[in-house]
């Protein structure tokens, strides 16, 4: 009687040795690598994690901090950045701020909300809740009430207007900041990319890499 050998076990494709795995291409859902609630969003108090490690001189980790979204990294920005920029440059004037605008216009109306919330509030409710407040106090125990109301009022404005001046410069630096430089960064990019004809022949090429190309 023969035996035969059972056959060995065929490897799967995940687990064939020397061989690369493909990492899939980040897209618009992607989950944060650092997930924040609602909460830590609107107080922007998730900073304060990667504070205290820094202060207390514990290693940051990279799933400590918070990258910027999706839809503001170069990936994103790349396709539309380059298009809008190709339309731009057959203006007679082009303007790189319009393309900043047309690619970042939520962030940068975001700040401007917030700051115009905050000068509404340092120059007419805040005044106006210290006059008032200073007109109860001026009643005696008939108005005390009163200027315990007017009191609760000048802190919630005063806690409103610091809660918009740190959104609106969240807004302006961490949000418009990311993006203004992913933008600025692809498109510096594609321009060191481009090769001029003559770049070959010359010692020093007109365009960015130069002597390198020339090389």
């Amino acid at each position: 009687i023969f035996e035969f050998a059972p056959a060995p076990a065929m490897c799967p494709a995940s687990k064939i040795p020397h061989q690369e795995e493909k990492k899939p291409t980040p897209s618009a859902r992607e989950p944060h690598p650092c997930p924040t609630g609602l909460l830590s969003n609107v107080t922007i108090s998730y900073v304060l994690r990667t504070l205290k490690k820094g202060l207390s001189g514990e290693a940051i980790e990279p799933g400590d901090t918070t990258l910027p979204p999706v839809h503001l990294r170069a990936g994103a920005v790349r396709d539309k950045a380059t298009s809008l920029w190709a339309v731009e440059k057959k203006r007679p004037n082009p303007s790189f701020q319009k393309v900043l605008l047309a690619l970042h216009r939520k962030e940068v109306a975001c700040h401007l909300v917030c700051s115009m919330i905050v000068g509404l509030c340092s120059s007419v409710a805040r005044p106006l809740a210290l006059k008032f407040l200073i007109e109860a106090s001026g009643k005696g125990d008939e108005g005390l009430k009163e200027a315990h109301l007017w009191l609760l009022c000048l802190a919630f404005t005063l806690v409103f207007e610091g809660f918009n001046m740190a959104h609106s410069k969240h807004f302006l630096f961490s949000k418009f900041g990311a993006g203004f430089r992913a933008t600025t960064a692809t498109l510096l990019q594609q321009k060191a990319l481009v090769v001029s004809p003559g770049a070959a022949e010359a010692v020093s090429g007109p365009g960015l890499l130069g002597n390198d190309v020339a090389k």
